[in-house]
């Protein structure tokens, strides 16, 4: 009832909004016999009837428009991963327990990245955050899913934890990293860029917990991790960050964003609900914002729906790179983020770079 109430509330607000324009704007048009026999200053009884009683064409579109109100009652299943990509998703995700989100979510954590796309081909997710270049592969084989913004930009770092200092590639030749499996080819990206791919041995793990667990036991002194687990790692194992890979990136480059998450959409679901998709975004946007900007209050609701302690989640919130790019500006920037990643073999996003129809722009 709460949200229906909200709905009509806002629907009411909207329309008369428009109607108080359209009766500014009637008033310009309309020209009554009256009106041309007086000086322009003078207001007769004529005019007001017809502003009063005329229904223009600009509010019966208003009313056409309130009518098709975003559904609150549709059931909307989103999918978030537990790490920094599903972080943003928090404010969202206890709003929703709260009964205070404008839409109805069913939202699931999952910790398995292959487990959200079989759903989405399956049509058990509407809506999900992926990394960009499990996006890209998923749409290129499906024809399935679009992306609708990017959530994550670059959250990998290289640590030790015995003091060895790495202060350039060079440091690393001879040594062994270790790397999650995904997304490994970040850092097999700048060892080629930087010259030493052949001088380094490379220690993957299946997955960036598996990977943890092995650095807080002490049987790896140096590895590669994503926020937020670099800063479980830093906590539980005294790691230190040497080498910051957002940074080496926009290095070797020139300027070029790291791209590491984002939120897609199914198309066929984008399609017959334009409006729900655009009340989530805004929603979704709301959260991310609130993440970064109230770091205490969120970790306490990370610990609450992800596991990660507070204090570690405060110290990490601001190491996760949230942002929220959506429309033209997404297209324009992840496509070229895309354009580098074909370059790279291992970056595994499809045999080409995505279409323009990969991009969800609302209309």
């Amino acid at each position: 009832m709460r949200k229906k109430l909200v709905a009509l509330v806002m629907g009411a607000m909207i329309l008369s909004s428009a109607v108080l324009a359209s009766c500014g704007t009637k008033a310009e048009e309309t020209t009554t016999a009256a009106a041309t026999t007086v000086e322009e200053t003078t207001t007769t009884a004529a005019e007001t009837t017809t502003e009063e009683e005329t229904t223009t064409e600009e509010e019966t579109t208003t009313e056409a428009v309130t009518e098709a109100e975003i559904d609150t009652g549709l059931e909307i299943k989103l999918a978030v991963l537990g790490g920094s990509t599903g972080w943003g998703a928090t404010k969202l995700i206890a709003d929703n327990d709260e009964d205070a989100t404008t839409l109805n979510y069913t939202i699931t954590i999952e910790t398995s990245p292959k487990v959200i796309q079989e759903g989405l081909v399956a049509g058990e997710y509407d809506i999900a955050a992926l990394s960009t270049n499990k996006a890209a592969l998923l749409a290129s084989k499906t024809g399935k899913i679009q992306v609708a913004a990017v959530n994550t930009l670059g959250v990998m770092s290289l640590v030790t934890t015995d003091g060895t200092v790495i202060e350039s590639f060079d440091d690393l030749k001879g040594q062994t990293v270790a790397i999650p499996e995904e997304p490994s080819y970040i850092l097999q990206a700048l060892l080629n860029a930087n010259g030493v791919a052949d001088e380094v041995a490379l220690n993957t793990f299946a997955t960036p917990a598996d990977l943890l667990q092995a650095v807080i036991a002490g049987e790896i002194i140096m590895a590669v991790l994503p926020e937020p687990l670099l800063s479980t790692a830093c906590v539980k194992a005294g790691a230190v960050v040497q080498m910051n890979l957002t940074e080496e990136w926009e290095k070797v480059y020139e300027g070029q964003e790291l791209m590491q998450g984002c939120i897609v959409v199914r198309t066929e679901w984008a399609e017959e609900h334009p409006a729900e998709l655009a009340a989530f975004l805004e929603e979704y946007s709301a959260s991310i914002d609130y993440v970064k900007n109230n770091a205490a209050d969120a970790a306490a609701q990370i610990e609450t729906y992800f596991g990660t302690g507070a204090p570690v989640a405060t110290k990490a919130i601001p190491n996760c790179n949230m942002t929220f790019i959506a429309g033209e500006e997404m297209k324009e920037a992840l496509s070229r983020f895309y354009d580098v990643l074909i370059t790279i073999p291992s970056s595994n996003i499809g045999e080409a770079v995505p279409a323009d129809t990969f991009y969800y722009i609302a209309e």
